[in-house]
């Protein structure tokens, strides 16, 4: 009986030790979790390919799948051949000859900076801290499905694989997963934004290109009942570079209009709706039938055409180069160039014109029309350079030059305002001018009227433009006489 309870005794013991050896090798962390390194910044290094090239990316994200390939390219072949990249390369070499492409689009251009932000973040990681070791709680970081999952491939032929989640509260970083293990990491989310890109993202979004010497402008498209056409300025009597054609004549302030074809060309926008375009795309983006369209003529012949859509309930608008195969995403009110009005290229002057151009003015006032003309006469300045005095008369006799030129400047003064009225209705004629030109073969009207309720506006060719200021206005006509 001793002996068999010393038997017993002798199991138990055995069976506790292998009970105990069981729950050492099950609790123990696994040959990865041992394997963990600081970096320089003291945090947990999880690897460091830095010095290798990333041959081959390939990311799953809410985008879908795409695969990046490496290749390297001799700017000084004739062919522009691309061959595979056989040489270590990383973000900080920044190598202009190589370049990644996309699997599934090998011929079009992605943007190195979004590539190279990629492959940096594929060749190094390092964790803040481990939020969990058991590997049970992956849906709870958002990693069961991940939020992304990248795979990259080296020139040594070595890999990685790790998944993304979610991201945690307060901006504190992203949650990762590397392929195989247990351990879910805290990362900064500077580590792993660029491989949240979506794939059509990547694509080089640049569009458009400069044409120098412009020589017309045209707004048409469903959003232009009257299209707007705007040349470049052969008139001497206008100081501007543009001048408006169509619904009227216009001098164009030349800084606005400017300012409004620089953000057609070089245009970028921020999104990416598709890339090799389909008829289907097109429609689906309402570019068939576009809300505008914007075509730009150089002097030497060069054109740009710019289509884009009505704006959404987002104030966004699809946008492409016409014959172009990629569509672009913007919001309205970021982009000069996308649905001005003719009041976008105007000067802040109701009527701006070259004064020393004036031949002559009919000034009508109260029903009285009468004329003063210039005359030009040959003389010698102090310097002896030659030069010309111009004399004004009325009806033969001599206008004193210093009241005619501060008449004429102060109708060319005039400030154009927001507002103007809607019609001509009960409104009483102050002043009509008609000039003529010295040198171009053309006649110009501007009136001044008051309205209903004494404020006074201004009507250029017959087209009724905004109210102005009264005094300036009352200052003029005071002159008259």
């Amino acid at each position: 009986m001793r002996k068999n309870f010393r038997l017993f005794i002798a199991a138990a013991v055995a069976v506790g030790v292998l009970i105990a050896a069981l729950i050492t090798v099950l609790v123990m962390p696994s040959e990865k979790e041992n394997k963990i390194t600081a970096d320089d910044n003291n945090e947990i290094l999880l690897f460091d390919k830095t010095a290798l090239t990333a041959e081959s990316i390939t990311i799953t994200n809410q985008g879908g799948e795409y695969e990046l390939l490496a290749y390297e390219y001799t700017p000084e072949s004739s062919a522009g051949t691309l061959y595979p990249t056989i040489s270590a390369v990383n973000e900080a070499s920044d190598d202009p000859n190589v370049i990644f492409t996309m699997q599934e689009y090998p011929d079009l251009m992605l943007d190195k900076s979004i590539t190279n932000h990629i492959a940096a973040q594929c060749s190094y990681m390092a964790a803040k801290e481990v939020i969990d070791k058991t590997g049970q709680r992956d849906k709870e970081f958002g990693l069961e499905p991940p939020v992304a999952t990248v795979k990259a491939r080296f020139r040594d032929g070595s890999s990685v694989c790790f998944h993304i989640g979610g991201e945690a509260p307060d901006n504190k970083g992203t949650y990762l997963k590397m392929d195989g293990e247990n351990n879910i990491y805290l990362v900064q989310n500077t580590l792993v934004d660029a491989l949240l890109i979506e794939r059509l993202q990547l694509f080089d979004k640049t569009m458009t290109g400069s044409i120098e010497n412009v020589s017309s402008v045209t707004l048409s498209g469903k959003a232009y009942p009257e299209p707007i056409r705007i040349t470049a300025n052969g008139y001497t009597c206008y100081q501007s570079l543009y001048l408006m054609e169509s619904p009227a004549r216009y001098a164009c302030d030349t800084n606005k209009t400017n300012k409004l074809l620089n953000n057609a060309f070089n245009l970028k926008p921020s999104l990416i709706y598709a890339v090799n375009a389909t008829d289907q795309d097109i429609k689906a983006c309402g570019l068939n039938d576009p809300y505008e369209i914007l075509t730009i003529k150089g002097e030497d012949g060069s054109e740009l055409t710019l289509i884009a859509s009505a704006p959404d309930q987002q104030d966004m608008f699809c946008v492409m180069v016409k014959g172009g195969s990629m569509i672009c995403q913007a919001k309205s009110a970021e982009y000069e160039f996308y649905h001005p009005q003719k009041e976008n290229f105007l000067p802040d002057n109701v009527f701006p014109c070259a004064i020393s151009e004036v031949k002559s003015l009919t000034v009508t006032k109260d029903g009285k029309a009468y004329d003063l003309l210039t005359e030009r006469e040959p003389s010698l300045n102090d310097d002896y350079y030659e030069t010309e005095i111009i004399n004004v008369k009325k009806d033969g006799q001599k206008v004193d030059y210093n009241l005619y030129s501060l008449f004429v400047t102060g109708l060319s003064d005039l400030q154009r305002t927001a507002e103007k009225p809607d019609s001509l209705k009960g409104a009483s004629e102050l002043l009509r001018i008609t000039y003529h030109y010295e040198h171009d073969s053309i006649t110009d009207e501007f009136a001044l009227y008051r309205d209903t309720s004494g404020k006074v506006f201004a009507v250029l060719n017959g087209n009724i433009e905004c109210f102005v200021d009264e005094t300036a206005a009352e200052s003029l006509l005071s002159n008259i006489p």
